[in-house]
């Protein structure tokens, strides 16, 4: 489809720009916090159990969104294993057979893998930009009182 990509009613509303006369047709799904796969690696889990009940909280995450938020969480899982192992910028550059020096396996591995997280993240507004203009109503303050210390 040429033109912009179409943003849900869900965010329109968050973002305060949602209009009656022009809602999108789209499917609803419940928000929920699928189990997380077995085949995620210790590091994505990690990150799945922090980052996930956030998403759901705010209605970001549901059921179906499983295949979408594994990959993501493997993907951020591996860049961090991948990061561990280089301990230095000297390892980032080894030489070939012939003497010339190029980028390390592990630099292009963690680089595709971040290019993989930061695109997913913009799917769940993991991300500044794509949470860049949504309203989100904050709790009223709670009025001290001076005896509640007492």
């Amino acid at each position: 489809m040429a033109g912009r990509k179409p943003i849900s009613n869900k965010l329109k509303l968050l973002k305060g720009t949602y209009r009656k006369d022009r809602p999108l047709d789209e499917v609803e799904m419940d928000a929920g916090m699928p189990d997380c796969p077995h085949w995620v690696n210790a590091s994505g889990k990690e990150y799945w159990a922090e980052t996930a009940p956030m998403l759901v909280e705010k209605g970001l995450l549901s059921p179906c969104d499983l295949s979408t938020f594994s990959l993501h969480c493997d993907s951020f899982g591996l860049f961090v294993d991948v990061s561990e192992r280089i301990e230095s910028i000297d390892e980032l550059i080894t030489k070939t057979p012939q003497d010339f020096e190029v980028q390390d396996v592990l630099f292009q591995i963690r680089s595709k893998l971040w290019t993989q997280i930061i695109k997913t993240s913009a799917l769940f507004g993991l991300s500044i930009q794509a949470r860049a203009g949504i309203k989100v109503e904050k709790a009223p303050e709670r009025m001290t009182n001076a005896f509640d210390d007492i």
